[in-house]
């Protein structure tokens, strides 16, 4: 294999390595990491001076290892606050009432959750909620709370929902959401209070279903920025 050859090899290897770890490309100046964390190989050469060769190859610093690590641990800590779990699947016959867990149901494009007395009314086909805010509430207030007592169609635990935005996909098990609204405007009626409280105005978060699938309690819950893709 010449150098040229070599060269372009180390370069699609270092590429597939750093994607691995959800960057789009290596760090500045680092030619060649493996993606497992086993020691940095290289850096680019340093170029030449006046009167000197260019250094085309010297170890990697501690240094260049620990930035590797910590720009690891950030990665691993965005994938895992992009994450959780569906613990409840709720729906109801009428919306003056709370809706009851099911424990799975069909998210239908274009319409709801089937059996449920919000679908088809609106782009907001799905409401979302965590489960920390039912568990919070519960906690201050003092009580009953529990899932669907909010008229939330699907509950999640673990989920940073702080960083979902209008525009960003949600996918739950087999289907696809796409969030069209953060809660509610203070001049929309809310039909539904459980003891008085309402919840899902200023901490649900509203979706269009782009992608029909079933859902059931368990499943994970992923919050992706890329726009998804319809069936």
């Amino acid at each position: 294999m010449d150098a040229e050859a070599a060269e372009e090899e180390q370069a699609v290897g270092a590429r597939v390595e750093w994607e691995a770890i959800g960057l789009a490309q290596a760090p500045a100046g680092i030619a060649s990491v493996r993606a497992a964390g086993i020691g940095c190989r290289t850096r680019q050469a340093s170029p030449a001076t006046s009167g000197s060769a260019p250094n085309a190859e010297r170890p990697c610093s501690a240094n260049d290892d620990e930035a590797r690590t910590v720009t690891r641990h950030n990665a691993d800590k965005q994938a895992a606050a992009a994450q959780g779990t569906l613990v409840a699947v709720c729906v109801s016959a009428e919306r003056t009432e709370p809706k009851v867990d099911v424990g799975s149901g069909e998210l239908r494009a274009g319409y709801g959750l089937v059996g449920d007395s919000h679908a088809g009314l609106s782009e907001r086909e799905v409401s979302l909620l965590a489960y920390e805010s039912i568990l919070r509430v519960r906690d201050e207030l003092g009580i009953d709370a529990y899932p669907g007592c909010f008229a939330e169609n699907l509950v999640v635990q673990g989920l940073d929902f702080s960083q979902v935005e209008v525009g960003n996909t949600i996918q739950v098990g087999d289907a696809a959401l796409q969030v069209v609204q953060l809660g509610k405007p203070p001049d929309v009626p809310h039909t539904y209070s459980f003891h008085g409280v309402s919840i899902l105005p200023t901490e649900g978060v509203f979706c269009r279903i782009v992608r029909t699938g079933r859902v059931s309690r368990g499943d994970a819950v992923i919050h992706v920025r890329h726009a998804p893709t319809a069936s």
